[in-house]
């Protein structure tokens, strides 16, 4: 039993007196810290629409997992890092490509308060894509995690992603 196992984790990590984290990695990705900056300060006006894209083929541990858990929960905490509150699951597809037991792709829709977000999640594009885009009705912004580098459109100019590419390398 999954729970069952959680206890045990929990209690042995209090046993030995050290802290236990889940490892929502993306969350302290410096693209994702300075995006959540970018978006309080209004950049991008009011934000209408979140998508995310994060396919590529499998990691090597693919066969205990399934795409959801293993590539689909970082989104999900992104997203609701960015929004500072959690997403609703509206609908979702998922499927199995690869003949294994568990789901090879998914496209999940959420709604995070009144914001629609779209996460696509795969283990069949056979090049690696880590992205994620905000549109507000003031701007928008494209994210890379692998480049850690952000796009940042307005109705008025464009930036180039190489400004905050360069504020990044101070965080």
């Amino acid at each position: 039993d999954d729970a069952a196992q959680a206890r045990q984790i929990i209690d042995f990590a209090r046993e030995k007196g050290v802290r236990l984290a889940v490892g929502h990695v993306e969350r302290f990705n410096p693209a994702v810290r300075k995006l959540k900056e970018i978006m309080e300060e209004g950049q991008l006006g009011r934000i209408l629409s979140i998508s995310t894209r994060r396919v590529g083929l499998p990691s090597p541990h693919f066969r205990e997992t399934n795409v959801v858990v293993d590539l689909a929960v970082h989104d999900l905490d992104v997203i609701s890092f960015l929004l500072g509150q959690r997403p609703r699951v509206l609908s979702s597809v998922t499927g199995r490509l690869s003949g294994g037991p568990s789901e090879d792709y998914a496209d999940i829709l959420l709604l995070t308060g009144d914001v629609p977000c779209v996460i696509q999640v795969n283990w069949v594009t056979p090049i690696k894509v880590r992205t994620l885009s905000v549109v507000g009705d003031a701007g928008y912004a494209e994210m890379n995690y692998i480049t850690q580098t952000i796009d940042l459109y307005s109705h008025q100019s464009v930036e180039s992603n190489a400004s905050y590419t360069e504020l990044l390398a101070r965080y």
